[in-house]
């Protein structure tokens, strides 16, 4: 059984209790509370009524369930297990009772209800954990990925088998028989030939490889196995024999094919890894509370000093060259660079003091929470440093990144034995005893050693990094002004006052009272794709102003050539329109609220923030400003708002290809008043009911 069989199995448990114990009291109160009251009851025998509830789940799950394919049963067979469980549990149950003669002080008719109700709520629970599973599991995050080696006879049935096999994503293939370089099999390309395929193999994203091939003899699979395992790469084997190398081994079944797995190295018992992985969500939570407590504080701070976002980015590298973005507080001001080149200090009072007790990398829980990182691990590196590792330093990062390790409490020695040992940094994965050694040590080297760390080159030149882009995206798009001069009088200046007036009111009032539909559209985001329910995009904003608007996500979050997914029509629609006709890219969830709009209910906080309003020109980003031409000044002379005339009387029927948006825009820059506000909105909400113009 693979762990996330295992782990599937171990949460169906833990969801078949929590139903257990919902359908009891459930029971309980229909029988007690509701019919007959709560006369001549005795709590204590009920208690003990679902304790042996409990001991007969546990015995019939030990004895008569396979629930080892949990994850992959359909609706039907999960019915028939379900009822299997209630039934032999119940009796089991009143087979116990009547041995031990005291039947009769339980009721048979709660007993009925039991039953009845704990069926579908069990079903419901199982079917609802089976969903936020196969959600994770698809996810990159989860998801073990795989180069596949065949050859061209082999590819197409090998592909067929894997596809749906949602532990393992299929990163590339290498073909030994021919050259293919660029093309591509069930839409995942050809990254290699038998004379490259361990370059691009070290260059992939991959865990492992999956060797599926006819073409290969013994000599030439052995040669393959142990190359790979020498640059820290796992090696599934479809059906070629047990003594073909030595090493570690371990059978697994990937889609439909039976393989042996030639490991890199022996990893932790699946408990530790769960002991582990508790630790490290605990850690995680906390950590993030603490950051939350934190940054007001800090906000305060750098409010006075220096002004802008508390905690900044950077990309660092994870487990097996993913990459993530790694945070922290900002420690430095925004002249940063300047205050270095005239010799002045470029740290914030604020930035030495979360530095100086080792606070400054606090918001990095939220990595740990997400599993980007492990509290133990190898160092994780900046894509520059990676780019310039050796393979053997590389294959460090078969293992996952940590916060300490090695090199945070020994760095010297680190940097001496790191680039030449090639077990210096493997036994990560190995001994939760080691890790605790390594915790101590680091601590106290934190704590008692070295009180005064100082800030590595890379990190100083991150953080310069970090905010060069956001000072960057903070210069407003350069136009010239003086083509279209707006006409200040105290008729416009008495609207304007009036308008922002109401975009607070309205925007604050939307999300308190609009907040469980937000918390409802993130669920199913999430429950639909597993990954970040909001998206921020940098438009142009009035007076050339970059701001970042916020939506829903409706399109699955993966990294694609779109213009493989896109036939001619839709590349030559994205590239006129800079959208879309039928998407392929947008989830069933994003189709519904893009339909009804409820995608753009997030620019309430843009509205309260005073990034938009609620009636004006959609905001756009930079490549469309070219289409208004002579217009653009008058265009951003306006807040952009949430919705406008051309949003709210023809949307997405009036196209920039006709000319038709651009007027419709125009016109109502020309012609803004408080009365054309109402009219748009009430209009808009005429629209979206409709679902006139709707994509």
């Amino acid at each position: 059984m693979n762990s996330s069989k295992k782990t599937a199995m171990y949460f169906m448990y833990i969801v078949d209790v929590v139903t257990l114990i919902i359908s009891f009291c459930m029971a309980y109160l229909v029988k007690f509370n509701w019919i007959e009251g709560e006369n001549n009851i005795h709590r204590s025998d009920y208690i003990i009524l679902f304790l042996l509830i409990s001991i007969m789940y546990i015995l019939i799950n030990l004895i008569f369930m396979k629930n080892i394919d949990f994850i992959s049963r359909n609706i039907t067979k999960e019915v028939i297990e379900t009822v299997k469980t209630i039934v032999y549990i119940s009796v089991l149950v009143m087979v116990v009772l009547f041995f031990l003669k005291n039947s009769a002080n339980y009721s048979r008719s709660m007993m009925l209800i039991f039953i009845v109700v704990s069926c579908p709520v069990m079903l419901m629970g199982r079917q609802v954990l089976k969903r936020i599973l196969r959600v994770a599991y698809a996810s990159d995050r989860y998801q073990e990925r795989v180069v596949v080696i065949s050859d061209s006879w082999y590819i197409e049935e090998t592909m067929s088998g894997l596809k749906n096999d949602d532990n393992y994503k299929i990163v590339g293939i290498v073909l030994t028989d021919s050259n293919q370089i660029g093309n591509d099999y069930y839409g995942v390309d050809v990254i290699a030939d038998k004379d490259t395929y361990i370059q691009a193999i070290e260059e992939r994203e991959a865990d492992s490889v999956l060797l599926s091939a006819n073409d290969i003899d013994d000599q030439l699979s052995s040669e393959i196995i142990s190359t790979l395992q020498s640059i820290g790469k796992n090696v599934h084997v479809r059906l070629r024999e047990y003594e073909l190398c030595d090493g570690y081994k371990q059978f697994k079944k990937i889609g439909s094919y039976a393989t042996i797995s030639y490991m890199s190295s022996k990893n932790m018992m699946f408990y530790q890894v769960i002991i582990r992985r508790t630790i490290e969500v605990i850690a995680g939570l906390i950590g993030c509370v603490l950051t939350l407590i934190l940054i007001p504080f800090v906000g305060i701070g750098m409010l006075i000093e220096s002004p802008g976002k508390i905690i900044i980015s950077s990309v660092r590298i994870g487990r097996n060259g993913r990459k993530y973005l790694q945070y922290r507080f900002r420690t430095m001001k925004m002249n940063a660079q300047d205050c270095m080149n005239n010799g002045k200090n470029p740290y914030m009072v604020t930035g030495r003091i979360l530095f100086r007790l080792h606070l400054d990398k606090l918001p990095v829980a939220y990595n740990l929470l997400c599993g980007d990182i492990g509290i133990i691990g190898p160092q994780s590196p900046s894509v520059v440093e990676y780019m310039n590792y050796i393979p053997l330093q590389k294959r460090k990062l078969t293992i996952k990144p940590g916060l300490i390790g090695e090199w945070s409490f020994r760095p010297k020695e680190y940097e001496q034995i790191a680039a030449t040992s090639e077990s210096y940094d493997m036994p990560y994965d190995k001994s939760m005893k080691g890790d605790i050694k390594r915790f101590v040590m680091a601590m106290g080297r934190c704590v008692v050693y070295h009180p005064k760390h100082i800030m590595k080159q890379l990190e100083i030149d991150e953080q310069i990094g970090a905010i060069s882009e956001i000072l960057e995206n903070k210069v407003p798009y350069q136009y010239d002004e003086s083509v279209y001069k707006v006409e200040k009088t105290f008729g416009r200046h008495i609207y304007l006052i009036i308008k922002r007036t109401f975009d607070i009111v309205l925007s604050a009032i939307g999300l308190i009272i609009l907040s469980p539909v937000f918390l409802i559209i993130m669920i199913c985001v999430i429950a639909e794709d597993g990954s970040n329910p909001f998206y921020g995009h940098i438009r142009i904003g009035k007076n050339g102003k970059k701001i970042c608007v916020y939506k829903f996500r409706s399109m699955k979050n993966i990294d694609v050539d779109i213009e493989k997914i896109l036939t001619p029509e839709q590349l030559l629609q994205y590239r006129t329109e800079f959208k879309i006709d039928n998407d392929p890219r947008i989830t069933k969830v994003g189709n519904f609220i893009r339909k009804s709009s409820l995608d753009e209910l997030p620019q309430l906080i843009n509205i309260l923030k005073g990034d938009i309003s609620i009636v004006g020109p959609r905001p756009i980003v930079e490549k469309e400003i070219e289409i208004y031409g002579k217009d653009t000044a008058k265009l951003l002379s306006v807040q952009p708002g949430l919705t406008g005339y051309w949003q709210a009387y023809a949307r997405n029927n009036a196209t920039y290809e006709s000319g038709e948006r651009q007027k419709m825009e125009m016109y109502y820059v020309e012609h803004q008043s408080l009365w054309l506000d109402i009219k748009i909105i009430f209009k808009t909400f005429s629209s979206v009911l409709k679902g006139s113009g709707a994509q």
